[in-house]
C-alpha cells in the first residue's frame, strides 16, 4: 500500500505524509507510526479492545510545529481528529510514539512524554509537548480518547 492511499497529506511544498488513523494498514509501520502506535494498529487487527485514534507519523513537520510555525493546513488535521477522538467525554491522552520505544529489547518507559486529560482546543500544545520530549529524535504523536479507568492493564506478547 503506498502513502498516497493511506494517509491524509499537508499539502506543505514536501507533501509529507502527516496523519494515519490507527485501523488502517500503514499504522502498522514502526518507522511511520512509532512502535506503540503499531503495536495497537497491530491488537485492532486482531480484533483484541483497542481504542480510536489517530497517529502524527514521523513524516510531520516536527520542526514546524516546534517552532511554533505549522502550516495551517496541519493545525486543521490535528483539530478535525480531536474533535472526532474526543467525542463525548471531551479529552484526549497524546502519547508518544517513537520507533525507538517499545521495540523487542528496550521498552524506555517514561523516558518520553504523554499529555493527560488534553482538551481538543488544546492540541497542538500537547502535540507540541510530545514532539520535545523525543529530543529531535524520530517520534510519531498518537492521539486517543481519554478515559477514566478503573482498571488497567498490559498486554505483553512474543
Amino acid at each position: 500500500m503506498t502513502s498516497e492511499q493511506c494517509l491524509v497529506r499537508t499539502g506543505s511544498p514536501s507533501d509529507a505524509p502527516t496523519l494515519v488513523p490507527l485501523h488502517h494498514a500503514c499504522a502498522l509501520d514502526p518507522q511511520l507510526a512509532g512502535n506503540k502506535a503499531a503495536a495497537l494498529a497491530t491488537a485492532a487487527r486482531l480484533r483484541l479492545p483497542v481504542l480510536p485514534g489517530a497517529v502524527l507519523t514521523t513524516e510531520a513537520p516536527a520542526a514546524a510545529l516546534l517552532a511554533g510555525a505549522p502550516p495551517a493546513e496541519l493545525r486543521a488535521v490535528l483539530a478535525e481528529a480531536a474533535d472526532a477522538l474526543a467525542g463525548d467525554r471531551g479529552r484526549l491522552v497524546v502519547r508518544s510514539s517513537s520507533p525507538l520505544e517499545d521495540t523487542t529489547t528496550s521498552a524506555m518507559a517514561g523516558a518520553f512524554t504523554s499529555v493527560l486529560d488534553v482538551a481538543p482546543e488544546d492540541v497542538l500544545d500537547a502535540v507540541v509537548e510530545v514532539l520535545r520530549s523525543g529530543a529531535g529524535g524520530p517520534m510519531a504523536v498518537l492521539l486517543q480518547p481519554m478515559l477514566d479507568a478503573r482498571r488497567g492493564g498490559v498486554l505483553f506478547g512474543l
